[in-house]
């Protein structure tokens, strides 16, 4: 008998030129809770195989950065079907969709938010990438007082109860460090869990680089300092 999905969940899943990938993500995803795709400006077909592979999205008419997208997938997604669960995954197959209830079990141990950390099961992962997101994490802890090990990874899960306490204001890849820090300063439990993640041609090179691990790690400091 097939699993009923878990209605507490909403699974948002922002989106730039996934056309390739989406479907897949959305068709698993979907299993384990209400999808909301959010496309942020794309040029390809994104739009069209999200709706066809069953998910609720939104489209945004120009490209406004990850964080914007998926600060607004969040925000629809709690207003439109009030979950009791958050959880954040990528368009683009990196991530293993069968680890949601892994992540949903530990937020119902009592955990407030449950981070994810690629850096421990994946031998494929690019040395670059590994070393930049290894440096990356040390610093934003440093700055946030708190212990990730991977303040990078997109896949998360949190209690949509505790989103309003947390004061997000980056638009681009800095969301994620500014989320750890948030999460750090207002004291919220949270957790890890050890995930693998798929890499393929596009997703070696895709994401922070050099130049937008500098200006997370720059943003960071200034809103630590702001705040």
């Amino acid at each position: 008998m097939k699993k009923k999905r878990d209605e507490r969940v909403a699974v948002v899943i922002p989106a730039y030129n996934e056309e390739d990938t989406v479907a897949s993500v959305v068709s698993e995803v979907k299993e384990y809770g209400i999808v909301a795709v959010v496309d942020d400006g794309s040029t390809d077909d994104t739009v069209e195989h999200a709706k066809a592979a069953g998910a609720f999205v939104v489209k945004q008419p120009v490209n406004m950065g990850v964080g914007f997208t998926t600060k607004t997938g969040i925000e629809y997604a709690i207003k439109k079907f009030r979950p009791e669960v958050i959880v954040t995954i990528d368009a683009d197959c990196q991530h293993q969709p069968e680890l949601i209830p892994l992540l949903v079990e530990k937020i119902e141990e009592g955990f407030d938010v449950v981070f994810t950390n690629r850096m421990s099961l994946n031998k494929d992962m690019p040395y670059v990438k590994k070393l930049g997101n290894t440096l990356l994490s040390r610093l934003i802890n440093l700055v946030a007082a708190a212990s990730v090990s991977d303040t990078q990874s997109g896949f998360r899960a949190f209690r949509a109860e505790i989103y309003p306490k947390l004061r997000l204001y980056c638009d681009d890849y800095s969301f994620v460090g500014e989320f750890v820090y948030e999460v750090s300063h207002k004291k919220l439990r949270y957790t890890q869990v050890d995930i693998p993640a798929v890499y393929d041609s596009r997703s070696r090179v895709k994401g922070t680089n050099i130049v937008s691990g500098i200006k997370i790690f720059v943003r960071t400091l200034f809103f630590a300092f702001k705040r």
